[in-house]
């Protein structure tokens, strides 16, 4: 099918030299005349005739309907704006709103299937499993097996850059340059049959396409104005522009109506339907989905030099402006689109610079300050403290722009478990409580004794909606004090309303912004009153909400202060059920030990993860990429695998599938791990090879959880055993040395250089991966190792050192005796 246009169109550009004459802008003009004449046909908003058409069906025809009742239609579900689903998921677009009138006008029951590509559409044609496709280009291979009506929605085929590409009078200024077309779509089909020898890259959708040009892979793409359009609207690609409309022989004839083969009868009487929406419901339908803005922006110091310079041609000249002005008419609204995006992209980096900056400024200055050794103990514990808290909120925010992403394209879901209601108030009212009490502010919890116990519900997200409420309270309140009301409501046996209430006594909303505060990246402007922060948490919030079938609504005075309301209904639990402690130690699990591959091509993400398994017990074996986690698994035979889907060679997603086909590995559970949202979501379709994904960066909780819920272990706790190192499970901590540091036999001088050397340069991580494997693999220093190890994680280089220095001044007196 077809695709869509940009938002730009520009003058000649500096790229490469290029001869302007009269005779090349002339050509250039023709085609660009000739791709505005036939969008004139599209977006033409004629007020709709006040008569009725009156469509003339012979008998045959009339009883060919009666006997067809139902027509099965096929249809996208992502082509905006011709045909996609909403955010409610109802089937909208041009050829929803042609389905309806034809239905209104023939009295026919459409039923309506909507696939994920067109190749689905295609494939269910070809076998007669759908009746009809309203929108599709005509070509001699789909007339193979349908019947098509005459071409009755046009469009025009464009040329997309970026910004910076110079003046493109056509396509046949690509002849050495990187073109894009997408899969089935008449571009391509057109592209390769005019320029046969062209560098052509085919893309599965228009999106990858404009991704493509955008970042430098291509350097242009040929498709449907309109599409392009909507697509660079709704997804803010700032970078592009129209560079032209490409020439006649690229242009398609425009959509029309393919019946299946043996159904022409139905292909005669849509012709006469379509004649009849032409004049009555068309103009609406284009005005609708298909309008674009225009700004007259006539070139007059070109028209005095054309008259100068070219007095013997003045009326050719002329005609030739009046020409291309209607031509810059049809694109001077992507222009203006496209610097709407562009502002809002300024305002965002800006926004995103301030916000990403602060915090790594702490983490790298306190780094270099705790490198540099001039901190005395406690300098370097507040110093240490300091970089996590700006790292946690590095990843905050990180988390919340990702959050933002997937909630806007609708692959954000709820993770439901049960939740213990009061613990959790209490948790957030403890951790709030503290926040407040350093502003010298009041907190007040008030928590009815009729809650639940238990509720299902996404904590997570529970708890992020009403920690960014109480922050926000928090943080503009000076005087006074925050106010937490939690009440439940029952509904009937097994769900109950909850409804939790945030009030203060700060500065208060105006009116106007009300609304506003709702948006990503606004703050309510009050004076000085502006706080940090990148204007995400109001927005990410109420969007949570709203996935949990509630809402958040304010109510505030300027001056007095705000109350913000939350509400969700949820499920009660009535059975008991075992609920994870919040935030206590794990100390290691219960049962046999069990082996996990961690897959990952960088160092760092391997050691990291080494270092968050290992200290509770696990037989952690690292590979570097696919072909070596392949081997790994086949004669380790990990319990689980946690695999990174990029890397070089082998990708995860290809090492995954060849550790599923091997024999006994059928059924070993494999988690991926990325930092991209496309990767993360090819991998949760795939779910018969991939039991669970994980979003990079994710902290040690997160990987905990997801074991413990794939393998179905039981965690030890410090809580729940009076000593580290009770029998009945593994934990890497089992039997303590409490030993002096000389009574403590320690390994091969080579490698004590080495954790010295380590040690020294502040690498504490490294050491500990070390010394954890030293005491995991020789029995002779077990406690040697468990040494090193507790105090690099306890950030002791001092002692650490002294030992390290004092085992190889000793091993050296050894050598001399």
């Amino acid at each position: 099918m077809a695709s869509r246009y940009s938002l730009r169109h520009e003058s000649p550009g500096p790229r490469r030299p290029y001869a302007w004459t009269a005779g090349r802008t002339a050509k250039a003009a023709r085609w660009l005349l000739a791709g505005a004449a036939m969008m004139a046909s599209v977006l033409q908003a004629a007020d709709p005739p006040q008569t009725r058409v009156d469509i003339a069906l012979t008998p045959t025809e009339k009883a060919w309907l009666a006997k067809h009742g139902t027509i099965r239609v096929g249809a996208e579900t992502n082509y905006p704006p011709y045909e996609f689903q909403d955010s409610n998921g109802r089937f909208t677009g041009v050829v929803a709103d042609y389905l309806e009138a034809i239905k209104h006008k023939l009295g026919v029951r459409f039923q309506v299937y909507q696939l994920l590509d067109f190749a689905a559409v295609e494939d269910k044609l070809r076998k007669r499993e759908l009746d009809l496709i309203l929108a599709l280009a005509p070509s001699a291979e789909r007339e193979q097996y349908l019947v098509f009506t005459k071409p009755y929605l046009h469009y025009v085929n464009v040329i997309v850059t970026r910004d910076d590409y110079g003046f493109v009078a056509g396509l046949k200024d690509f002849k050495e340059n990187r073109v894009a077309v997408v899969e089935g779509h008449s571009s391509k089909q057109l592209t390769a049959r005019v320029y046969p020898n062209y560098n052509v890259s085919a893309y599965p959708d228009l999106l990858e396409g404009l991704i493509a040009v955008s970042t430098g892979r291509v350097d242009g793409l040929v498709d449907d104005i309109f599409p392009i359009v909507y697509t660079i609207r709704q997804r803010r690609i700032n970078n592009l522009k129209i560079a032209t409309a490409v020439e006649k022989a690229l242009q398609p004839q425009g959509f029309a109506a393919g019946v299946r083969s043996d159904w022409p009868e139905l292909a005669g009487i849509l012709d006469k339907v379509l004649d009849a929406v032409a004049q009555q419901e068309q103009p609406e339908i284009s005005q609708k989905w298909l309008s674009v803005r225009y700004e007259n922006k006539v070139d007059y110091r070109a028209i005095w030099t054309s008259v100068v310079v070219f007095s013997l041609i003045l009326a050719v000249a002329v005609l030739w402006i009046r020409q291309l002005s209607r031509q810059r008419l049809a694109l001077v609204a992507a222009r203006a689109d496209a610097e709407a995006a562009n502002r809002a992209k300024d305002e965002f980096l800006a926004n995103m610079s301030h916000e990403l900056r602060t915090p790594l400024h702490a983490i790298l200055g306190y780094t270099e300050l705790v490198r540099g050794g001039a901190l005395n103990e406690t300098s370097r514990k507040e110093a240490l403290s300091t970089i996590a808290h700006s790292g946690r909120h590095l990843l905050s925010l990180i988390n919340d722009l990702l959050d933002l992403s997937r909630i806007k394209s609708g692959h954000l879901e709820l993770n439901t478990a049960p939740v213990q209601l009061p613990a959790l108030v209490e948790e957030i009212a403890a951790m709030v409580r503290v926040e407040a009490q350093s502003k010298g502010l009041d907190f007040f919890l008030d928590a009815l004794a009729n809650l639940p116990e238990l509720v299902m519900a996404d904590g997570r997200r529970l708890r992020q909606i009403l920690l960014n409420l109480l922050g926000n309270a928090i943080k503009f309140t000076d005087v006074g004090g925050v106010t937490l009301t939690v009440s439940a409501r029952v509904l009937d046996d097994q769900r109950a309303e909850l409804r939790f209430s945030v009030q203060d006594t700060g500065v208060g909303i105006p009116t106007p912004d009300r609304s506003r505060i709702f948006a990503p990246f606004e703050q309510a402007e009050e004076g000085e009153k502006r706080e940090s922060g990148a204007g995400l948490g109001l927005a990410i919030s109420r969007e949570l909400a709203n996935l949990m079938g509630g809402d958040i609504e304010v109510e505030s005075q300027p001056g007095v202060g705000s109350v913000f309301r939350f509400w969700v209904v949820v499920p009660v639990v009535s059975e008991p059920q075992a609920v994870v402690p919040v935030h206590e130690r794990i100390l290691g699990y219960r049962g046999g030990r069990r082996c996990i591959l961690v897959v990952d091509d960088q160092e760092e993400n391997r050691l990291l993860l080494q270092g968050m398994l290992q200290p509770v017990g696990f037989d952690v074996v690292l590979a570097a990429g696919g072909p070596e986690a392949v081997e790994a698994a086949r004669t380790r035979r990990p319990d689980l695998v946690v695999m990174d889907l990029r890397m070089p060679k082998l990708s995860g997603f290809d090492a995954a599938a060849a550790i599923r086909r091997s024999p006994g590995l059928e059924h070993v559970v494999i988690v991926a791990a990325s930092a991209s949202s496309a990767d993360l979501e090819r991998a949760e379709s795939e779910r018969t090879i991939f039991a669970t994904c994980l979003r990079k960066p994710f902290l040690a909780a997160d990987l905990l959880e997801t074991i413990e819920r794939l393998l179905g272990l039981t965690w030890r706790y410090a809580t729940q055993e009076g000593a580290v190192g009770a029998a009945g499970g593994w934990t890497a901590e089992d039997g303590e040395e409490h030993a002096p540091d000389a009574e403590l036999l320690a390994p091969p001088r080579a490698l004590l250089e080495e954790l010295l050397g380590l040690a020294r340069l502040g690498m504490l991580v490294r050491v500990e991966q070390i010394a954890l494997d030293l005491a995991q693999r020789d029995e002779r220093y077990r406690a040697f190792g468990r040494r090193v190890y507790g105090l690099a994680r306890g950030f002791d280089e001092e002692r650490l050192i002294a030992l390290l220095e004092a085992s190889l001044r000793a091993q050296s007196d050894a050598v001399t005796d």
